[in-house]
């Protein structure tokens, strides 16, 4: 059999033999100590004139596994992704969800109505929103021409 030189072939190799220590590495651990990772909930953030709206998607949790801290500017969430008794099977073919605990904080720019923040959580999604202190909302102001 002659091997051609093929583009990209090497790369091909390499993300297989990658492929293949990463399951050897993790495949078949029945030990949930062992495959409990850092989950990452992924988060969006936004903001409009009257407040930052900061978004995080947990997928099976409930609001009781969350913790919401505010402080100095700093929003901090944190919590833990269980498995449950009946995702915790010993013959598991394959196991893509993430589970662990997790910790992400984010620093929000001006100043924050401490007194008026509030977290919502719908349908595996936390939103929280910070309204923005009288003295950090964005003014516009009509300027008269002489």
């Amino acid at each position: 059999m002659v091997f051609r030189n093929i583009p990209g072939r090497n790369f091909i190799n390499i993300k297989n033999e990658i492929d293949r220590i990463y399951d050897e590495m993790f495949a078949n651990r029945t030990d949930e100590s062992e495959s409990m990772g850092k989950v990452v909930p992924p988060v969006n953030i936004d903001e409009n004139k009257n407040e930052f709206i900061i978004s995080a998607e947990l997928p099976g949790m409930d609001k009781k596994e969350v913790n919401i801290t505010f402080l100095d500017g700093t929003l901090s969430l944190s919590g833990e992704k269980r498995r449950t008794k009946k995702e915790n099977l010993k013959n598991s073919h394959r196991s893509e969800r993430e589970f662990g605990s997790f910790s992400r904080s984010f620093a929000i720019p001006g100043q924050i109505d401490e007194n008026k923040i509030e977290a919502s959580f719908d349908k595996g999604v936390l939103t929280v929103r910070l309204p923005k202190a009288e003295a950090a909302k964005e003014r516009e102001i009509k300027i008269n021409i002489k």
